[in-house]
């Protein structure tokens, strides 16, 4: 088979088709760029993608802005200890939330929904959320990954997912849906409809492929939940990308193996971040088997990298090579970020590893 450029690796990957070889591809961001000072690098991330030498897929490219209409004001305040509250006020209230940042990560300390008078107000905002195109600044990243890889955007994850992992949280979240359950169906119904716009907007953007990270996994989200919440809402996103021609890929790096069946029959076209013991539990081939005809992006447990000897790490790629070599939908990234602190030389000889094995 003749040689691809990266681009064409990965995007031959993303629609199941064969590759001339397993295309590697770390999922990085900020969380690990903000260590690379450290090391002697620049806080670049493509500029490290290009010294590892892996096919890049930057997400979370830039596409677009955030509007409120129907009165809703947002105050931003900087806190000691460097935490910032932000403020969303309306006419029905107001609801906030307090995050801080630590080695490039986001940890929250108070979320915008507490009560079921919040749910009110944040559906209340969500029913007046606008997105204003800026697809210039996508172009922008387009045209300085070049043929090393793609951009993508990132879309939003389904309503209950999104109130467990950023407005609510889990506890809020089950107890809030056990108390005023009518009251948190309709806000998931106001997630949903501006998240519908969200995807509709990305139609028209220049990207063969859209990530939404849904981050599901048995630790926080029961089948039941998944099916009767998440995959309806997922399934929807879904078709108004397929309407469009474009490739969904759901981000999902939990443990999974429990939800096999449930992922099979859900309409994105692949699973992001699959990942082994112990932040997962579902090794990539097992994935691949057990997941239908979907593109499959992970197979390395991401601690690992920081606790795991080179020879450790780099044996059980091997083993993922030995299972995934000369399957099509298949590139081999981290089964989540690559944690701060991780060496750029490690995943340099990774790659290296790959180019040989894969």
């Amino acid at each position: 088979m003749a040689a691809m450029t990266k681009r064409e690796r990965v995007l031959a990957a993303l629609r199941g088709e064969q590759t001339d070889r397993i295309s590697f591809s770390p999922l990085a961001d900020n969380y690990f760029a903000s260590s690379l000072p450290a090391q002697g690098h620049p806080h670049d991330l493509i500029r490290a993608l290009r010294y590892i030498g892996c096919d890049i897929i930057e997400r979370h490219s830039p596409c677009c802005e955030v509007a409120y209409e129907g009165g809703v004001r947002v105050r931003t305040v900087s806190l000691p200890g460097g935490k910032t509250e932000t403020h969303l006020i309306t006419d029905l209230g107001e609801v906030s939330e307090r995050f801080y940042f630590q080695n490039g990560a986001m940890y929250t300390e108070k979320h915008f929904i507490e009560t079921a008078q919040d749910a009110r107000v944040f559906a209340y905002i969500a029913r007046n959320t606008r997105y204003i195109p800026r697809f210039e600044l996508f172009e922008a990243r387009k045209a300085e990954i070049g043929e090393d890889g793609i951009p993508t955007p990132t879309a939003p994850c389904s309503p209950i997912m999104d109130t467990l992992q950023v407005l609510c949280g889990l506890e809020n979240t089950t107890y809030l849906l056990m108390d005023e359950e009518d009251i948190m169906q309709d806000l998931f119904s106001a997630l949903h409809e501006r998240n519908k716009a969200y995807y509709t907007m990305l139609r028209a953007i220049d990207s063969p492929v859209v990530f939404t990270y849904e981050d599901t996994s048995t630790t926080i989200m029961s089948r039941n939940w998944f099916r009767e919440m998440a995959a309806p809402c997922l399934n929807e996103y879904a078709d108004i990308l397929h309407d469009a021609g474009k490739i969904y890929i759901t981000h999902m790096c939990g443990k999974l193996s429990g939800f096999k069946e449930d992922i099979a029959a859900i309409r994105s076209d692949g699973i992001d971040s699959v990942c082994p013991p112990t932040t997962g539990d579902i090794e990539c081939w097992d994935a691949k088997a057990g997941f239908g005809s979907k593109v499959i992006i992970g197979g390395i447990e991401p601690s690992s990298l920081v606790m795991k000897t080179e020879d450790e790490i780099l044996s059980h790629v091997g083993e993922i090579c030995a299972h995934m070599r000369g399957k099509p939908g298949f590139i081999l990234s981290t089964g989540d970020a690559v944690p701060h602190g991780t060496s750029i030389e490690l995943l340099k000889k990774i790659n290296e590893f790959v180019l040989r094995e894969g």
